[in-house]
């Protein structure tokens, strides 16, 4: 299977792997081949301002009204802080069953502590309200949010399931914006939460590759990426004694090759007029956290045989705003996230011998 999925990687990939990897090739390589250049490793630079994301509880009259109210307010923080904003709303793991003991709908999601669930015209709802508002209220149309509507990997993950959240859950909300004519100012993304105790890598890679084959048909408003805001959970260094050319191990059977495709690869393949490539918001909870993806951009850049000498870069840091994780009753809150990822960045080497400033890349700090 591992080989597999080298063998399908390396098959797309060589066909179409966006223009920023292009570019960052190109620069990585020029600047390699400078005598005696080498990037000196920087200070962190300043967090940006932290944009809102949330976990939407239901699609009532009360809720639409509220998330209206949070797409204006983030507009009035853009205009304000002169920055354009990142934003998420997870709605939680696909579901096509019905659960005969609570009264589930047969296709939407639901929530991992089962608190609610949407039916897809629901997710439209809940995303057109913050999206129209935010259009309001952003006066002179200076600024723009990225809007990702994102799910999970935790319950049905497959090729099909990554079809259909394109289709029912991030089409729908793109016409919407598109029809108003706010699309310069609300750029929709699909997302999901890809953590590696959800699910196994093959039914992650399956799903992303369901939502890029769908969005890459013309007919359908090609296109629009994901944001991965998951996590890559128990990957160790680039040095520890499982490491191979898939990378060191990471939870449930996955490595940092299967974090890189789905958190990176994945997104980049998706092009077009309306989607700029799209970099993942790790969820940087913990300090081991950070490590752990930033090991992964070092492996991309020195081990990952398909496309050498590319890091993975990021869009910012995803923080849960100190609330406790298993294991953790305390994690950052957003300057620790920013600080702690940025370090395990630079400390990661990826400023030396010509290689592109990652940290420098990030644009976006995020909260939920």
């Amino acid at each position: 299977m591992v080989e597999g999925q080298i063998k399908r990687a390396r098959r797309l990939g060589r066909q179409r792997f966006t223009n920023q990897i292009t570019i960052a090739m190109v620069v990585a390589v020029a600047m390699a081949a400078l005598p005696g250049i080498a990037l000196a490793a920087p200070g962190i630079p300043p967090k940006p301002p932290t944009d809102q994301s949330y976990y939407p509880g239901s699609a009532s009259s009360a809720t639409l009204a509220f998330y209206g109210i949070r797409g204006c307010d983030q507009a009035a923080f853009d205009i304000a802080h002169h920055h354009n904003s990142e934003v998420i709303l997870g709605f939680g793991g696909q579901t096509p069953f019905k659960n005969q003991n609570v009264n589930y709908p047969k296709v939407g999601t639901e929530a991992q502590n089962d608190s609610h669930n949407f039916i897809y015209s629901d997710i439209v709802k809940v995303a057109v309200a913050y999206a129209d508002n935010y259009a309001r209220c952003d006066v002179g149309g200076l600024y723009n949010v990225r809007l990702a509507v994102g799910t999970s990997n935790d319950l049905t993950i497959n090729t099909a399931a990554g079809n259909t959240w394109y289709v029912n859950a991030v089409l729908p909300v793109i016409n919407h914006v598109l029809g108003t004519g706010d699309g310069n100012l609300v750029h929709v993304y699909g997302g999901s939460d890809l953590e590696t105790e959800y699910s196994s890598p093959a039914s992650a890679e399956d799903w992303a590759e369901g939502y890029d084959e769908y969005t890459n048909h013309v007919a359908h408003r090609c296109c629009t990426s994901y944001l991965d805001f998951g996590d890559a959970g128990g990957c160790m260094p680039t040095h520890d004694a499982g490491f191979h050319d898939l990378g060191s191990s990471c939870n449930r059977g996955w490595y940092q090759h299967d974090v890189w495709l789905v958190g990176y690869y994945f997104p980049s393949l998706i092009h077009g007029a309306h989607a700029p490539s799209i970099n993942p918001a790790p969820q940087i909870y913990t300090e081991g956290a950070a490590q752990a993806w930033a090991q992964t951009s070092l492996w991309a850049y020195y081990h990952n045989k398909d496309y050498p000498h590319v890091p993975m870069y990021f869009q910012g840091p995803l923080d849960q705003n100190g609330a406790p994780v298993p294991g953790q009753p305390v994690t950052f809150y957003s300057a620790g996230a920013w600080h702690a990822f940025a370090e395990a960045l630079i400390s990661a080497g990826l400023y030396s011998g010509g290689q592109a400033p990652v940290v420098n890349v990030m644009a976006y700090s995020l909260t939920i």
